[in-house]
């Protein structure tokens, strides 16, 4: 509690300047304390900066820390984050971390601090202040929880929170202020083991889930399949699926009919997810959901598939394969995928491999339209070529300009466990624009995670540094594939209504004054790293006609 305290009051000092590095051999530190500071979650702000969280156990016990960058990479908090949870843990589970749209951050984790493994939630306002009071709000009970929270901010401003608790996974709803709503609802499935993967907003207050299934009780040697299902603002399903399913069937032997009978060896019945997989999904903004997966049974395929607002399925099943490359190359990891919602773009970007030997590697990225065609082919981009070392942490970006970029690790240039950043630049035609590397410390790294700034480049964190020692790192990444800052020309239509006018200068006061930024400018026009009145000043200088700062 003291260091929470002293850490909230130290929040109103001025931090350190340190911004965007230019320097792929430098990147932005935020968790470089004694230990390790591992586990980047990134949620973008309105202001083109962002929230980053991490686990740091530089005082031991895993704490849980966030930080907020503005738009020019400033920590506007100081160094090392404000503190969270101060937790007695040993290890790590996953967790989550959203921006809500009036600019505070919506995290949930597991919490022992009771005594017990439970989930709590927390909400904190841009200036750091823990707006659930220090505990938190806590929406388990009993035993069995471990870890693996998800939540959503759903459209009626209130919050989903899901979890994985034997003998199934579990979601509540609270109000915007912490307060509870419904729930908790408690899925369970007799005659298998279920974990709750992900959880997005649909409209209408709905929240959307997706999980996987085993085919058994024996989860690790079982095949393994995903089913999703929307809830309205009580929790009562709103898709209809198969017969015996609980949710629509993402991915599935089986889709239409009973779930099959048999065995149910791993990998049987056409295929199955890899144990310990728990896939990511993303809203469609209009009531569904975009999936991104990959198989390690069966075919070996990395699939994009689609439910839309009534539960039907937009692909045929199982979705369409981001490439096809014949029966010697397989997909082995996780893919990174994106869609745009403005032109029902998909991308998907995903590590593959021979068959048998697994020795050589290669990533590639795919662009779908909305009727299921590749557009850039069935093998489509390559981004990283074959070489000996696997790629991992693979992460893929929509850009406005209709075109993709691709981020992850890879071990081509040290040993299979060292690692450099890559980055590579797609243009909507299927042409390499750009390939660089966003960092270039040659050491091990891992858990890469990647967002678009609301400025128009992308922001990646991950962890870096030996086993037990690595540190939290990010950098920014512009559209163009350079790094650091970029000099935005003046445009003193700040609220992008053509006319230049004391409108602008209303519009800029209310963002300066923590108001929202629907047409998400830099509020820093005078571009001196501080949003304050001198920006305010500086426009009404130029709106006089004194010319842009």
């Amino acid at each position: 509690m003291l260091r929470t305290c002293l850490i909230l009051l130290c929040a109103a000092a001025s931090p350190a300047i340190a911004q965007w590095s230019a320097n792929p051999a430098a990147n932005l530190s935020l968790g470089d304390g004694p230990s390790e500071q591992i586990q980047a979650k990134v949620a973008p702000t309105s202001d083109g900066g962002c929230y980053i969280s991490w686990y740091d156990n530089a005082a031991g016990g895993y704490d849980v820390t966030l930080q907020r960058l503005d738009a020019a990479g400033n920590e506007l908090w100081p160094h090392g984050g404000v503190l969270l949870v101060d937790r007695s843990v040993s290890s790590t589970t996953d967790y989550a971390l959203v921006t809500c749209a009036n600019g505070d951050a919506l995290i949930t984790y597991l919490d022992n601090r009771s005594g017990s493994n439970q989930i709590a939630v927390q909400r904190v306002s841009p200036a750091g202040s823990l707006l659930f009071g220090p505990d938190g709000v806590v929406v388990s009970s009993g035993s069995g929880v471990s870890g693996n929270s998800r939540i959503a901010k759903l459209s009626d401003g209130s919050i989903a929170v899901g979890w994985t608790q034997s003998p199934g996974w579990f979601i509540r709803t609270l109000t915007g202020t912490g307060l509870p709503l419904a729930g908790p609802l408690t899925n369970t499935d007799t005659g298998h083991t279920i974990f709750l993967c992900d959880l997005q907003p649909g409209s209408g207050g709905s929240v959307i889930a997706l999980w996987s299934r085993s085919f058994g009780t024996n989860y690790a040697t079982t095949s393994k399949w995903l089913l999703s299902q929307k809830y309205d603002a009580t929790l009562a399903p709103l898709w209809t699926p198969a017969p015996s399913l609980q949710g629509v069937a993402v991915y599935a032997p089986q889709p239409n009919t009973p779930w099959p009978t048999g065995s149910g060896t791993y990998g049987t019945q056409g295929g199955s997810i890899q144990n310990g997989y728990f896939p990511y999904f993303l809203s469609d903004g209009a009531g569904g959901a975009v999936f991104g997966y990959y198989e390690n049974a069966g075919p070996r395929n990395a699939y994009v598939q689609h439910i839309l607002a009534d539960g039907s399925l937009k692909f045929p099943h199982p979705g369409v394969a981001a490439n096809i490359t014949g029966t010697n190359r397989i997909r082995v990891g996780n893919p990174g995928f994106d869609y745009d919602t403005t032109t029902s773009s998909y991308f998907i970007a995903a590590v593959e491999s021979d068959a048998s030997p697994q020795t050589n590697y290669s990533t590639f990225v795919q662009q779908i339209d909305t009727t299921g065609t590749r557009i850039w082919g069935d093998l489509g981009v390559t981004v990283v070529p074959v070489t000996g070392f696997q790629q991992s942490s693979i992460q893929c970006l929509a850009r406005p300009d209709g075109g993709a970029s691709v981020f992850g690790f890879d071990g081509r240039n040290a040993a299979s466990s060292i690692h450099e950043g890559f980055a590579v630049g797609v243009s909507a035609e299927g042409e390499t624009q750009w390939s660089t590397f966003f960092s270039t410390t040659i050491e091990a790294k891992s858990r890469l995670t990647a967002a678009r700034s609301t400025q128009g480049f992308h922001l990646l964190a991950f962890q870096s540094g030996p086993a037990g020692n690595a540190n939290l790192y990010a950098q920014n990444v512009n559209y163009d594939g350079s790094f650091g800052n970029q000099s935005f020309p003046c445009d003193p239509d700040l609220n992008q209504d053509g006319n230049v006018d004391q409108d602008d200068v209303s519009y800029l006061v209310n963002v300066v004054g923590g108001g929202d930024n629907p047409t998400g400018i830099d509020p820093d026009f005078n571009r001196d790293g501080n949003v304050d009145q001198d920006d305010v000043s500086a426009l009404i200088n130029t709106v006089g006609g004194g010319g842009c700062p």
